[in-house]
Parts: structure tokens; sequence; C-alpha cells
């Protein structure tokens, strides 16, 4: 066998073998035929749970229990003052675009330890994601990464540029998740 038929036998398998192994899996929804049989598959999502101003969102995962709330919410001209009286390098908001500044609490009301990232709360305008912005706030204290044991809370704001004047919505994202599991309308 000569030296080239070795190297096409040699990618061919390379290419099988990574084509298994970057293949998609998929998660299958069912319910048991047997009423004594336990499941060990995942429960079909219902869609995320929403709540408003004042009210708490609490989400159940596999492993964690976590409430929400957001008690305050301050937006346009106000919000762009306190930016721009804190932040030493401050950036002016596009045209038609405003400083959003949300007050948020969160809380472990699970059994197991809770780590809490500010960038799994983006706000969603008409379906798009805004990410927080990194600023100085100055005596309104920011939100930071902390991780909470059983009954364990957390309060802080986030900052974010979203359109001018429309309808927002702060969502609770896990950092091991791709869509929300959660949203808190703020106004």
């Amino acid at each position: 066998m000569s030296h080239s038929n070795i190297y096409v036998i040699c990618i061919a398998l390379c290419f099988i073998f990574f084509a298994g192994c970057c293949g998609s899996s998929d998660i299958s929804y069912s319910t048991p035929k047997d009423p004594n049989q336990v499941s060990t598959q995942i429960p079909k999502p219902t869609g995320p749970i929403t709540a408003g101003l004042n009210e708490n969102l609490v989400i159940h995962t596999y492993d964690k229990d976590v409430q929400i709330s957001v008690d305050e919410v301050i937006r346009g001209s106000s919000a762009n003052r306190i930016v721009a009286n804190n932040e030493l390098f401050y950036i002016e908001p596009d045209y038609g675009y405003e400083y959003l500044l949300v007050h948020v609490r969160i809380k472990n009301i699970g059994e197991k330890s809770l780590s809490v990232y500010p960038s799994e709360s983006p706000v969603y305008v008409s379906g798009v994601k805004y990410d927080r912005k990194w600023v100085d706030l100055g005596e309104y204290r920011e939100l930071e990464m902390s991780d909470l044991l059983t009954n364990g809370e957390v309060n802080g704001w986030l900052a974010f540029i979203v359109p001018i004047g429309e309808p927002a919505r702060l969502a609770y994202m896990p950092t091991w998740g791709n869509d929300p599991l959660g949203f808190i309308s703020l106004s």
C-alpha cells in the first residue's frame, strides 16, 4: 500500500471521528408509561415566568432556587445625569438612546449555594438583548458578583443603554443557559 493511500485512509478516519464527536444531541421529552417508573429525562419547559416592579420573580431550576425583584427604575435625563456626574470617562448615549438604571434584589431561597453574576440579568427591549454597561454610579452601589448561602440576599444597581422610552424587561439568564428563565417588566 502506498503512502498516499495511507494518508487518504487516515484523513477519512479523522473526518469520521470528528463528525461523530461534533454532531448534535437532542433532548427528548416524554412521560413514563408506568407510573412507578422514575424518569431521568428533563421535564419539558413551560416558558419564561414574568413579574412586575416590586413583585418577586421566583425561579426554580434542577438545582437552584432564586428570588429576584426590582424595586426602583431610573431612566432618561435623571439616569444620564447620575452616570455623567460619577463616570470619569462618561460616554453620552447615541441619539435615540438613554441610560436605564435598575435596582435589583436577588435572594437564594434554595438549599444549595447560589453564585450571582450581574451579567445574568440583561435587559430586553422589543426582543433585543442589551447587556450591562460598566459605569461608576457613585452612591448608587452596583450589583456585584456574589456567592449566596441559603437565605442570603444581595442588592445593587445595574446600568444599561436602551432605546428612549421603549418598554424594557429585565431577564434572568443563568450563565449555563441560552434563554431567559424569567422577566421583570420595568415599566
